[in-house]
C-alpha cells in the first residue's frame, strides 16, 4: 500500500479516487488484518494522536460502558472524548496488534 511507502492519507485517497476518511479506514483495516509493514507511530502521528490522547482513548475503550457489563460504543467514546471515529478506531487497531504509543 502506498501509505506504507510514506505517502499521506490524501495521496492514498487521490490515487484510489476516494475520500480521505475512507483512505484512513482502508489503512486501519490493513493494520488490523496483519499488514506487517504498517508504521503505527506514523499512523498515530498522521491522525494527530499523541501519547496522552492515546491513553485517554484507551481508558475510555476499557471503561464500563453505558450498561451493566457492556463495552462503550464508538459514539459513547466520541461523545465523551471529542475524538473522531477514525482516531478511536486507530487506537483500537493498535491495541489489537499490541502496539502502545
Amino acid at each position: 500500500m502506498k501509505y506504507n511507502a510514506g505517502e499521506s492519507f490524501i495521496d492514498v485517497a487521490r490515487s484510489l479516487s476516494i475520500a480521505e476518511p475512507t483512505a484512513v479506514v482502508y489503512v486501519l483495516d490493513m493494520l488490523v488484518h496483519g499488514q506487517k509493514s504498517t508504521n503505527y507511530g506514523k499512523l498515530c502521528t498522521d491522525l494527530h494522536i499523541t501519547t496522552v490522547e492515546f491513553g485517554v482513548i484507551e481508558r475510555n475503550i476499557s471503561g464500563p460502558g453505558t450498561g451493566t457489563m457492556s463495552m462503550p460504543t464508538l459514539r459513547d467514546i466520541r461523545d465523551e472524548t471529542g475524538f473522531t471515529y477514525n482516531q478511536i478506531k486507530c487506537v483500537i487497531a493498535c491495541l489489537i496488534k499490541g502496539f502502545q504509543l
